[in-house]
């Protein structure tokens, strides 16, 4: 998926978030932590239920991800904006959690029978969930970093994994796990 770019703006002691549109996916969801400046910890998430949203930043099902869209815990496809109430936080601020949730993609060689009741041996099978997460803080627009929507996408890659040991490439990956 592609990346997820997180903007903020204070509109009336409130904080207004706005993200990019990913035609990909299938739902987001918002969440804050930190303090009000006391010794309480607090919580806030997009949900319109009290969730904590803790399971909520990991891959997902696609039946989990329309049951929560019905149960309005994950924001609706096409949102990319909301309000993080005035006062929430004080003058402290908090740390920000954005999801983007993709399909679910199902694969099994051979593929399995129409006729549920034959047998059935895959030889093997994938499942590939995808997601798009960004982090920042709370009264820092494009996660704190000048210039990010000045830079293009290959020398942000360079300046993030610079000083990273190489990733190995996927072909590499499966050749090792089948022993070729």
């Amino acid at each position: 998926m592609p990346p997820l770019t997180l903007e903020q703006a204070e509109s009336n002691g409130a904080t207004d978030l706005s993200w990019n549109a990913i035609t990909t996916a299938r739902a987001y969801f918002v969440s804050a932590m930190g303090s009000n400046g006391k010794e309480d910890m607090v919580m806030w998430t997009s949900s319109e239920l009290a969730d904590t949203g803790f399971g909520l930043m990991d891959y997902q099902t696609n039946a989990a991800v329309d049951r929560w869209l019905k149960e309005k815990v994950l924001l609706a496809p096409q949102t990319t904006r909301c309000t993080v109430p005035k006062g929430i936080f004080g003058e402290h601020g908090g740390m920000l959690r954005l999801i983007a949730y993709g399909d679910e993609l199902n694969l099994a060689h051979p593929p399995r029978p129409k006729d549920l009741k034959a047998k059935w041996q895959p030889v093997w099978a994938v499942k590939l969930r995808v997601k798009a997460v960004t982090n920042g803080f709370l009264g820092m627009s494009g996660q704190g970093r000048e210039g990010d929507a000045r830079r293009d996408r290959s020398s942000a890659k360079e300046e993030e994994t610079q000083g990273m040991p190489k990733m190995p490439q996927p072909m590499e990956l499966l050749k090792g796990i089948f022993g070729r």
